[in-house]
């Protein structure tokens, strides 16, 4: 991952597999900062990270999802933000996670609830 210095929101961070990311490299260099992960926070602390998943609307989905995450993982969620159009829905979730392995189960298990097709972090 990498930062952006942007005109309007500060630093935005990026994945370096971003589609975008080549071209902010390449055209604005100097605006780019390095910056990482901290695999554990060195004092407890918890990072935010959003999600976006869509798939198939069907009832429920949006107690498999907190269920997913509260109960079976015991993570904080934050919020949770879906929008159901022509049988399928989009949304964002937010939740609390102290290190990168945490986001990876995090997908994994939103990947594996039926109905959802698409699972990605967005920041």
């Amino acid at each position: 991952m990498f930062g952006f210095t942007t005109v309007q929101c500060g630093i935005t961070e990026h994945r370096i597999d971003c589609p975008n990311a080549r071209g902010l490299r390449e055209t604005c260099p100097y605006r780019v900062i390095s910056a990482r992960w901290r695999e554990e926070s060195a004092v407890g602390g918890m990072f935010l990270v959003s999600v976006r998943v869509e798939g198939s609307d069907s009832q429920g989905v949006s107690a498999d999802v907190s269920d997913a995450l509260s109960r079976k993982l015991g993570l904080n969620v934050r919020a949770i933000n879906l929008s159901a159009f022509g049988g399928s829905f989009r949304g964002e979730i937010v939740v609390e996670v102290s290190n990168t392995q945490t986001v990876d189960m995090i997908l994994y298990h939103l990947r594996n609830i039926r109905g959802i097709e698409k699972a990605t972090r967005l920041k």
